[in-house]
């Protein structure tokens, strides 16, 4: 008996599953920490160390954030450049997070104790989102039998060969 045997390949809805569920769930965090940090901020100044107006003032671009990453999750269509926000923003937030441990020192222990907790969940988002991106197909060209559709114009007489990319209509010299 082979141990090497790969599973079957997911079908394409459960692939995109994958994404959509990545983005939704940091969506939900995210803004569950922002509205927290708002609603609670004396209470997690105590706590935590960051004076009352910081907190607020990361909840409210926390939920800010919260609300992009929720649109981008449940379009149709998950854009591929807000899915690249998010993976971007949550890299960088994690980034912050750790620099912030370092350098600030209003931090209490449960506080140094969350931003490095904190940092690694938004860590795991941003690599989640990276796995389901490349799951998918959002973001790639379609496969050339899928392009007959478009306005793709073959040429093999030298001429310009014209095509509609996301990006506008393209001509290939």
């Amino acid at each position: 008996m082979d141990s090497t045997t790969s599973s079957p390949p997911l079908p394409a809805q459960s692939k995109k599953r994958w994404l959509r569920v990545a983005m939704l769930s940091d969506a939900a965090v995210t803004g569950a920490n922002g509205i927290a940090y708002i609603a609670a901020a004396t209470l997690l100044t105590t706590l935590l160390g960051p004076p009352a107006p910081f907190l607020v003032g990361i909840g409210v671009f926390l939920t800010c954030y919260a609300f992009v990453i929720l649109l981008v999750g449940t379009a149709r269509s998950l854009p591929p450049a807000g899915v690249w926000f998010a993976i971007v923003m949550n890299t960088a937030w994690s980034i912050a997070s750790v620099l912030y441990v370092i350098t600030i020192d209003w931090l209490t222990s449960v506080g140094t104790v969350w931003a490095v907790f904190q940092a690694f969940v938004v860590l795991g988002f941003a690599v989640a989102q990276v796995i389901g991106l490349r799951r998918t197909s959002i973001g790639e060209p379609a496969p050339r039998s899928e392009q007959a559709g478009s306005s793709h114009n073959e040429n093999t007489e030298g001429r310009d060969v014209a095509s509609n990319t996301p990006f506008g209509k393209t001509t290939i010299r």
